[in-house]
């Protein structure tokens, strides 16, 4: 089937020079992969943000050979629109027939617009088409990680890094084959102990996301009682439903050493969560008192 496909791509000033060859490299690959069934955009982005087409068109062979012209002619300068790239994109995306795939590169932080990156992040949540999938390409040592792993995991993509000087073949074929190949989408998960739900607390991701293949879903929570494990994980594949069921046993506590770090990773994953909610809804005693309890007791450094 064809995919709809949107490349945002980052040439504000600090794309100056290498960095902004990488990006070309990265959307031209793309470009060429697309067929005349696939339907496609390009959004650059500095301190404004400018389109290739107003409308998602077909990747034609003329069709790309414009859009390579247009990724060549890009020049790096100006500040860095993040939030006014991804509403642009998420327009885009409401108008497209079938699921949508946003490949968003950037090389910063964002300086114009809104620039608290959760708050980005809740504004991506708040328009989001369910089935858009936003995959991130992160360049250079200096790109907000924290911002494109939140919006990967809000939009049920996935982020790669890439750092200045990298190749890019190997990580950009890694992605679009991604985009096209899904293995598990709509994915959900239920948990059950003794028979009986509500038992798990404090799950991170706490919000599922489509699988690819070679993925690992890890999915670390609390859970109130000790007792026999019900896992079923469920979701689509090539459109028909999948379901897989395991079952195990929580413990009353862990019987060896080799599974301490599992708490550990735990406090991570929730110390992430809780510093999200202090950037996107502001700080307050409650949750810096239970930063300050987390770190102390798993020793993680915030």
């Amino acid at each position: 089937a064809g995919k709809n496909v949107i490349l945002v791509l980052d040439k504000s000033g600090s794309m100056r020079g290498e960095k902004i060859d990488q990006a070309r490299r990265a959307a031209a690959y793309v470009v060429d992969k697309l067929r005349s069934r696939d339907r496609f955009t390009l959004i650059n982005y500095d301190s404004r943000v400018e389109t290739f087409r107003s409308e998602l068109t077909s990747g034609d062979k003329a069709t790309r050979a414009d859009a390579e012209e247009y990724i060549d002619s890009m020049l790096a300068g100006g500040s860095t629109n993040i939030d006014g790239a991804l509403a642009k994109a998420l327009d885009f995306t409401a108008n497209a027939d079938g699921p949508a795939y946003v490949v968003f590169m950037t090389d910063g932080q964002p300086t114009v617009g809104e620039k608290n990156g959760m708050k980005i992040a809740d504004n991506v949540k708040r328009h989001l088409n369910e089935q858009t999938r936003l995959f991130s390409l992160g360049v250079g040592h200096d790109v907000n990680s924290r911002l494109l792993d939140k919006l990967s995991s809000i939009c049920l993509g996935q982020t790669m890094y890439v750092r200045p000087g990298e190749p890019l073949d190997n990580i950009i074929s890694q992605l679009y084959d991604r985009i096209g190949a899904p293995a598990l989408t709509d994915a959900k998960l239920q948990l059950t102990v003794g028979g009986k739900e509500g038992r798990t607390r404090q799950i991170y991701p706490s919000e599922m996301y489509d699988l690819f293949s070679g993925d690992q879903l890890v999915i670390v929570g609390r859970y109130r009682k000790p007792g026999e494990l019900k896992i079923k994980l469920t979701g689509k594949f090539m459109g028909k439903k999948q379901e897989y069921v395991f079952e195990d046993e929580f413990p009353k506590e862990t019987g060896s050493g080799r599974n301490v770090f599992v708490e550990r990773l735990w406090a991570t994953r929730r110390i992430g969560q809780t510093i999200d909610d202090i950037d996107l809804y502001g700080e307050n005693q409650e949750l810096v008192d239970e930063l300050i309890t987390l770190s102390k007791k798993h020793g993680i450094l915030t």
